[in-house]
């Protein structure tokens, strides 16, 4: 899996399909929508939370953070968490 700060998301994204090319984007957006639907999930779960509890600035932040991580960082707060196992599993 590519090291670049969303390798949790690459790897289960591969472990569903079996493709490491653009998964990761698909579930990143299911686990979102989990977190709409359980704010809080994020609220109580997310280091993004504990500093801001705007879902969608998470989001925003999130999807930016996707299409540009061949160019920059992707920050901490974006990373895998227990929140997004739990997301996951209620999927």
């Amino acid at each position: 899996m590519p090291p670049n700060g969303l390798c949790s998301y690459y790897s289960l994204a591969y472990a569903l399909t079996g493709a490491v090319r653009d998964g990761h984007k698909e579930l990143i957006k299911d686990l979102l929508a989990a977190f709409y639907v359980n704010p809080d999930l994020f609220v109580q779960q997310t280091e993004f939370a504990k500093r801001n509890p705007n879902l969608s600035l998470y989001e925003c932040g999130m999807l930016k953070t996707v299409a540009n991580v061949g160019r920059q960082d992707v920050p901490s707060l974006y990373w895998y968490e227990d929140a997004h196992i739990v997301a996951f599993c209620m999927l």
